[in-house]
């Protein structure tokens, strides 16, 4: 594993610790929520991308 995979890794575990702490508050902030979620779908497609490595164009 690179050092930019594992970094996505970590950043996706804070999003992921941070929602669930949102998600647990008595009034959670639903625009929080949204913006967490969106951010957490947008690393993990980055994260996909990486382990299916490199994309040979034109073959």
């Amino acid at each position: 594993m690179n050092v930019f995979t594992f970094n996505l890794m970590i950043l996706l575990q804070r999003v992921d610790d941070a929602l669930s702490i949102e998600r647990r508050k008595s009034r959670p902030n639903g625009d929080l929520v949204a913006r967490l979620r969106a951010r957490r779908d947008a690393l993990m497609g980055r994260l996909r991308r990486s382990w299916a490595g490199p994309v040979v164009l034109g073959a």
